[in-house]
């Protein structure tokens, strides 16, 4: 359900912020991929000695954070806002995704275009909220475990931040289920097949060919540490604008009330600094992403101002948490499951009241 107000918004935006940044955006792309293959780099020519150690571990931090980039990049152009082309930008999501990171972009475009977005944090229906059947994230979640599961996720906060090593391996896991999955079926398209033809150049790229110089203890290694290590960047990134107790869980039978509540009681926006915006690409600014995907990360924090007086003069939450608070919140959140908020009038109250306890 769009408002007038809403719609009056968007308009005014378009005019000011419609057309993409496309060589900027473009850029960090490219700023990313340097960074990717030079930590790579950087592991692998990381000498012996006491040193040695050091550099590969940086080498690895490095090339994390460059994957991060590429992501983030990629996320934008999953929703058409880099360049004018939709080809251009489905090149690029298939740059980022399957060839560099070896994630399904038919898993990641049906995961967060089709599954997350229309419904943030809405319990049932978002599977970025759903844990099961290792934790839970609503209240709801907990009830309807047996005992034994509950008493189990009363410590799952402990075991939470472990977890989260393994972030990476399961995006790349359930991308290649989903990916095996529409093509064993009758409706597979050329897409498919060109997600695995990339998938399989990064196996061949990144695997098999420093395998055929390189020691398979040092290859796998790398691979094991960096993507452990993206594990926890994806989270910094993704999850801190939807995993903090600010950001509310909503019932399924609210999926289709206000939009705007909906999309700014489930998400909150985070600070960074130049560095850290540079790698999550608009991800910061997740209430301006989920309420105008199509635009330009680029373009969002010139937009916040006016999306804040917006939310102000309508009555919509608008929350915004430092990097480490927002991270911070978001584990803690797993120690007491959030309540699933059942009415339009408990959602606006809920989430003004903690947008009045938020700072700005």
């Amino acid at each position: 359900m769009l408002s007038a107000d809403y719609r009056a918004l968007r308009k005014e935006l378009h005019a000011l912020y419609g057309t993409p940044d496309t060589a900027r955006q473009v850029a960090q792309f490219g700023f990313h991929v340097v960074m990717n293959l030079g930590g790579s780099a950087l592991y692998f020519a990381a000498p012996d000695g006491a040193a040695g150690p050091w550099l590969a571990a940086a080498g690895a931090l490095i090339s994390s954070l460059g994957c991060l980039g590429i992501s983030t990049n990629a996320h934008t152009a999953s929703h058409d806002a880099i360049f004018r082309s939709r080809a251009a930008n489905s090149a690029l999501v298939h740059a980022g995704f399957p060839f560099f990171l070896m994630v399904s972009a038919n898993y990641w475009n049906h995961k967060h275009l089709v599954v997350h977005h229309p419904v943030p944090n809405v319990v049932g229906l978002d599977d970025d909220i759903d844990l099961a059947p290792v934790f839970a994230f609503s209240r709801d979640d907990y009830e309807r475990a047996s005992a034994w599961k509950q008493r189990l996720f009363r410590w799952q906060w402990l075991i939470f931040p472990f977890a989260l090593a393994l972030n990476g391996f399961n995006a790349q896991r359930q991308g290649v289920l989903f990916l095996a999955r529409k093509l064993g079926s009758s409706r597979r398209k050329a897409r498919h097949w060109l997600d695995l033809g990339l998938l399989l150049a990064h196996v061949a790229l990144f695997w098999a060919l420093p395998l055929a110089f390189l020691p398979a203890g040092q290859v796998i290694g790398f691979h094991l540490l960096r993507m452990a290590l993206l594990g926890y960047a994806m989270f910094a990134a993704f999850g801190a604008a939807h995993f903090p107790a600010e950001a509310v869980a909503v019932d399924k039978r609210l999926a289709k009330s206000d939009y705007v509540l909906l999309q700014t009681a489930t998400t909150v926006n985070f600070t960074t600094g130049r560095f850290g915006r540079l790698l999550c690409s608009g991800v910061d600014f997740q209430i301006e992403h989920h309420l105008f995907p199509e635009f330009s990360h680029t373009h969002y924090p010139k937009m916040a101002p006016r999306m804040q007086a917006f939310c102000r003069e309508h009555g919509y939450p608008y929350r915004t948490l430092g990097w480490g608070e927002a991270v911070w919140k978001s584990l803690t959140a797993m120690a007491s499951p959030r309540p699933v908020l059942r009415s339009v009038e408990e959602l606006r109250g809920e989430a003004t009241a903690r947008s009045e306890s938020s700072p700005d």
